[in-house]
């Protein structure tokens, strides 16, 4: 009975979620901030397809230079969606199904949690507060950073996965939980940014309550699922970090992405006009920043009700601290989003990285949909307690109604619609000139960029200083191989973005070449020779492979010797 309750749950819950997903079933496109998600799942397709594993390099971005943009930008759902599209669908399909996965699996998630620390209804209605929450939508149908909207997704699955790790102590669970966390990392590393404090704050939380029960194989577990997560995202983090003086990337800070002109006003937290514009100092934007007042309302009527039932001593003594924490939570992450935390935002250098402080709505959505589900668990005490004739299955049902049909699903609407294939967005001139126009921080600083269409099409893979007979006989992800004839010694100019991955040989013979704003430039002696050139890991990405080998291989053994 138990199981079959839940499975209804989960189905309605998916069913109220259709809403926000309607405009993915559309024919074509819908124009977004971020309107390179295609172009990415075609250049991590094209990569497999050329035999890269880890993905790091794309070779058509960057003005046809290429540059290792899945190095520093969060690479996992374009792997999720470049294996649908080598799978028969096409990029665009790709793209939607992922962003629908998303949406489904933010709803499941939160409920699964929120049921898990109170109750059933609660759960579904955190799960409908966090499907359609404002900030979901504008991730999604606005702004485009589908990397962010299914990290958003991730969230819930993580805390859910520790506390059934807690209440269980089954090995299943430091594999949910390692797996989570590893995978919202890889997702999109400002939200794990954001998110690790509140994970390491939880999980050493519950260590520390295992040690006091004398459970250390409990707390050796959470330990572990924090180690074997890190582990596993090594081969994307590590060398993110570690390479990432080589490209110009902290350019991404300046300008309009300097966080001290995106601090959002409070009122527009409760309203602000719906827009798809950009976001500007002052407090008319053109995009919205609410908070969605269902969401606010619950979270204030949550904070009157849990202070009432204090009041009364109704029983309430072991979510006393859960409750006050997600408070903290909430208010500390909508300060985030105000000018009154600029002071925090200078004392911490790293954060300049999040660039918007409206980001910290993400963790707004999530602790305001907790604390709506909460809403309804401590409405039922009080209905228990004093009138005992209602239901609070009839909350339960006019909450529904209310988010379902009047406030939010209205918001996950795009602007238009484009009736576009692949074609539009994968075509030699669209990922050359317009999308590696719109995004070029992973470029060395060294690197000249074109004035113009007809300049960055004009690029050949190899250039001379005078007359050459070439031949390019073969060019892929990880290398363009070619013969060059020439009748004296002279300099020859290889198109490719000059990182320490790549090696150029002639007639076999590894040589030395000079980074230059038009790639790599080497001496080639006269006669026929065999030109070619080689994508190799670094050292230090060889060693972040291995350390996630060894995160993996870790989980597995545990499967092998552990009974789940």
């Amino acid at each position: 009975m138990k199981i079959t309750k839940n499975l209804y749950s989960v189905l309605f819950l998916f069913v109220l979620s259709l809403g926000a997903m309607l405009p993915l079933f559309h024919q074509g496109f819908f124009p977004i901030h971020d309107n390179g998600q295609v172009q990415r799942v075609y250049e991590m397709a094209k990569a497999l397809s050329d035999g890269m594993f880890p993905v790091r390099w794309s070779q058509d971005l960057g003005f046809g230079y290429g540059y290792p943009f899945f190095n520093f930008y969060s690479p996992l759902i374009y792997y999720i969606s470049s294996i649908l599209y080598l799978g028969g669908l096409s990029a665009i399909v790709s793209v939607k199904v992922v962003v629908g996965l998303g949406i489904l699996m933010s709803g499941l998630g939160m409920y699964l949690l929120v049921k898990k620390i109170f109750n059933n209804y609660a759960g579904l209605v955190a799960g409908l507060l966090y499907v359609y929450a404002p900030y979901h939508a504008l991730d999604i149908y606005v702004r485009g950073d589908m990397a962010e909207s299914f990290a958003y997704a991730l969230i819930p699955f993580i805390f859910y996965f520790l506390i059934e790790l807690y209440k269980t102590h089954k090995w299943r669970f430091v594999v949910f939980s390692a797996l989570s966390y590893s995978a919202l990392i890889l997702t999109h590393n400002l939200t794990a940014l954001m998110v690790t404090p509140i994970i390491l704050i939880a999980a050493v939380l519950l260590i520390f309550q295992s040690f006091s029960k004398q459970d250390h194989k409990t707390a050796f577990y959470l330990i572990l699922v924090i180690l074997t997560s890190i582990l596993i995202a090594a081969f994307y983090w590590l060398p993110s970090l570690a390479e990432m003086n080589l490209t110009n990337v902290k350019s991404d800070t300046l300008g309009g992405s300097d966080y001290h002109t995106q601090f959002v006003c409070i009122s527009q937290l409760w309203d602000s006009p719906w827009g798809f514009g950009g976001s500007i100092p002052g407090c008319i934007d053109g995009l919205s920043f609410r908070v969605g007042k269902l969401h606010l309302v619950l979270g204030l009527l949550s904070f009157v009700i849990f202070m009432y039932l204090l009041f009364k001593r109704i029983k309430l003594k072991k979510y006393i601290f859960l409750m006050s924490s997600l408070f903290i939570g909430l208010v500390f992450s909508l300060y985030m989003t105000l000018s009154w935390s600029e002071w925090l935002w200078n004392l911490l250098p790293f954060m300049k990285f999040f660039q918007f402080p409206w980001r910290f709505l993400i963790l707004a959505s999530f602790f305001s949909s907790v604390i709506g589900g909460s809403c309804i668990f401590m409405l039922e005490k009080i209905l228990n307690k004093y009138f005992k004739l209602l239901k609070v299955d009839y909350l339960f049902i006019g909450a529904v109604l209310i988010l379902g049909g009047i406030l939010y699903p209205k918001l996950f609407n795009p602007q238009t619609y484009y009736n576009v294939t692949d074609q539009n967005y994968i075509n030699e001139s669209y990922l050359i000139w317009q999308s590696s126009l719109v995004s070029y921080e992973y470029l060395p600083q060294i690197i000249s960029i074109p004035k113009s269409r007809k300049e960055a099409l004009s690029y050949h893979p190899v250039s001379a200083e005078s007359q050459i007979l070439l031949k390019i006989y073969k060019q892929t992800t990880t290398s363009m191989q070619a013969t060059i004839e020439s009748s004296n010694t002279q300099l020859i100019n290889i198109h490719i973005a000059p990182f320490p991955n790549w090696k150029v040989y002639i007639d076999g013979k590894n040589i030395p070449y000079t980074s230059t704003s038009k790639g790599m430039l080497i001496s080639v002696p006269s006669g026929l020779h065999m030109l070619d050139a080689s994508y190799t890991q670094t050292p230090i990405e060889i060693w972040s492979d291995i350390l996630s080998i060894c995160g993996i291989i870790i989980l597995f053994a545990g499967i092998i010797f552990i009974s789940l």
